[in-house]
């Protein structure tokens, strides 16, 4: 009796291991700092007349990849400029593009034996002008193939748009 008690409870034991062994996620997380660059014609810029700003810095992008029990894997993107300005082509004024509330999360899922997926998303910066009436916010639309087995973002098109504030 006594060792049909022990047999059962190392059973359940190895079986409840055996639960929660396919049921961890393995994670990884990556940051990149990558050069960015953008000329927009912003309408509202230069009193009203608009001009080109030329926009530069570096964009800090960590992306978090999180594999479950499943195999799913779940990745999610947290895009911010960093030490990012513009400058006016004609009049020569100078921009602060920030990036601290509207930072862009990126969330999803894939459950396929693949490593690449692809991704659509907007990503949103509110762009400091000199004086009254420069403000705007830009706004691109992305179209990109992620290789999760890498952690490689590839771009496939972009769009941009520009509202002045």
């Amino acid at each position: 009796m006594k060792n049909s008690h022990r047999l059962l409870t190392g059973i359940a034991l190895a079986a409840l291991c055996l639960f929660f062994a396919q049921n961890i996620a393995s994670a990884q997380a990556t940051s990149q700092k990558i050069p960015w660059s953008n000329a927009e014609f912003v309408p509202c810029a230069n009193g009203g007349e608009g001009e080109v700003v030329l926009m530069s810095g570096t964009l800090h992008v960590i992306i978090n990849t999180v594999v479950d029990g499943n195999g799913c894997t779940r990745v999610m993107q947290h895009v911010n400029p960093m030490n990012a300005t513009g400058v006016g082509q004609t009049t020569g004024d100078t921009y602060q593009v920030t990036g601290g509330g509207t930072a862009i999360q990126k969330d999803f899922t894939v459950c396929e034996e693949t490593c690449e997926i692809f991704v659509k998303h907007v990503d949103n910066y509110r762009v400091i002008g000199p004086g009254k009436g420069n403000n705007f916010t830009f706004h691109q639309f992305h179209e990109e193939k992620f290789n999760i087995c890498t952690n490689v973002f590839t771009l496939i098109s972009s769009k941009s748009t520009v509202d002045c504030k």
